[in-house]
């Protein structure tokens, strides 16, 4: 036998757009009584829930809606999302009654994910490990729509984000993105700064900024990273110039 829940639905009486008593409205009744007749969960976050509610009443004529957007004849809801609906049943136009029905999502699995960020002084370094629970038979993992693999391991990557799609022999998917970041050891920027900036002639010694202080350096992040990037810091009648390889290090650590 069917198990029938019986609901309380709240008065949501409107009048003229405005909310009223509804000791104004003594056709209205106090309660309603709503059967639900069937509720579907969905499968791995489809498009497969449905709810259907009934009221049996000689003296009303019920429309059903969720969220008062459309009313419709019948209480059969179908082609739903896992979510909260709120179910609205109007007996007249000023006589309506709301509650509140929840799709769980059901059968699917979960996905977490652990990130290596690349560095910068190791272009190519980052990585990707996919990890699930609750899954059914072999896992597919495939990265960008690329060849799918069954480790969940991805790896020489460089920053940037990824679509990660995870699949089971249920049939079930989870799409998921990732965003790999850089990061540099600031040491190799502090090296470059005292090699190249941080000398007598010149910011190590009585010029300010002081760059053979490492609080300095931090400070002037931002402007140490535009001069280097146009090639004034060092400037050209040092006769000392930056590699490209070292400009990138400092964009990477200025960032970060």
């Amino acid at each position: 036998m069917k198990k029938t829940l019986l609901y309380f639905l709240t008065l949501v009486f409107l009048f003229n757009g405005c909310s009223s008593d509804n000791d104004n409205n003594s056709s209205c009744p106090q309660t309603l009584n709503v059967e639900i007749i069937s509720i579907e969960n969905t499968v791995c976050g489809s498009s497969t829930g449905s709810f259907e509610v009934l009221i049996s009443s000689d003296e009303y004529t019920p429309e059903y809606s969720i969220g008062s957007v459309i009313f419709q004849e019948d209480g059969l809801f179908t082609g739903l999302t896992a979510g909260t609906y709120q179910l609205v049943v109007k007996l007249a136009e000023d006589c309506q009654f709301s509650n509140n029905i929840t799709i769980e999502n059901t059968d699917s699995f979960q996905v977490t994910t652990n990130i290596q960020d690349e560095d910068c002084s190791n272009p190519g370094s980052g990585g990707i490990e996919i990890l699930t629970t609750g899954t059914t038979g072999v896992v597919t993992y495939s990265m960008n729509g690329q060849t799918p693999n069954t480790t969940g391991v991805f790896e020489n990557l460089e920053a940037g984000n990824y679509q990660i799609a995870v699949s089971d022999e249920s049939g079930c998917e989870i799409v998921t993105s990732v965003m790999i970041e850089q990061f540099v050891n600031p040491q190799l920027v502090y090296d470059i700064i005292g090699r190249n900036c941080a000398v007598s002639a010149c910011h190590g010694g009585p010029q300010e900024p002081n760059m053979s202080k490492t609080s300095e350096i931090e400070a002037l992040k931002d402007r140490i990273y535009e001069r280097a990037s146009n090639r004034s810091m060092p400037p050209p009648e040092s006769g000392t110039m930056l590699t490209d390889e070292q400009i990138a290090l400092i964009e990477c650590w200025a960032n970060q």
